[in-house]
């Protein structure tokens, strides 16, 4: 063999493999965001993309799961209704509707 031949073999640099479409990525949020964005019919067509596509994303998956999925229990529903009967007693029975809505807005947000 050759010197030059010899040369060239030991330059010439390994070929990336193709990159694996399910791989996750290392930044998930900025692959996400780099996708298109889609039209949705239904949000039955979110929650079916987001199975899909779990691989790609572990981490958004489990987020998307938390958050596009039904309440496990209706007390954080429930909790204004009860801040509400909390607040509208016999002293305040008299106050205007904006004043127990300033109220009920405060209590709930200051917390």
């Amino acid at each position: 063999m050759s010197r030059a031949a010899g040369q060239a073999n030991e330059t010439l640099a390994p070929q990336p493999a193709p990159e694996d479409p399910d791989a996750p990525h290392t930044d998930e949020l900025a692959a996400y965001l780099a996708l298109p964005q889609i039209a949705y019919t239904t949000e039955w067509d979110a929650l079916e993309w987001w199975e899909k596509n779990a691989k790609r994303f572990p981490n958004l998956s489990v987020m998307a799961r938390q958050y596009l999925s039904c309440p496990a229990t209706s007390a954080s529903v429930e909790r204004p209704f009860s801040v509400v009967g909390n607040n509208f007693s016999k002293k305040r029975k008299s106050a205007n509707a904006d004043t127990l809505a300033a109220v009920v807005f405060t209590q709930i947000n200051v917390k």
